[in-house]
């Protein structure tokens, strides 16, 4: 079996920004202490910050993207200058994590084992 790709690039299409776009790494495809790095095992809801968990989360996961400030200019990405990168649209945040968290259920119901193997 191949191995995933290991970044992918989606369109702010889905919330009317077609022209803006984000390329990040894909969870699967993560090396396993990186993974660690991103996602420290024991972390539940009811004991972490979720929104310091997303900046954490953004920060190691997106690669580049051209979505601008106010003024025009394209903002860094957050592992580069998380202050500036979260002044992004909240509606980006949300449309980025839906399509990360998709991205990474559907790698989850790859082809590692057949249907007939787990009967």
């Amino acid at each position: 079996m191949p191995l995933p790709e290991k970044t992918k690039k989606m369109t702010m299409e889905k919330v009317g920004s077609p022209e803006f776009w984000v390329e990040f790494k894909r969870v699967s495809a993560l090396a396993y202490d990186e993974n660690l790095k991103i996602f420290p095992p024991g972390e539940n809801e009811g004991s972490v910050n979720l929104i310091e968990v997303t900046k954490r989360e953004f920060s190691g996961l997106i690669v580049a993207w051209n979505i601008p400030d106010e003024g025009g200019e394209i903002l860094p990405i957050p592992s580069v200058d998380p202050k500036k990168a979260f002044t992004v649209p909240t509606i980006y945040v949300e449309c980025l994590a839906e399509e990360i968290l998709k991205d990474s259920l559907e790698a989850k119901k790859g082809p590692l084992v057949k249907e007939t193997e787990t009967n």
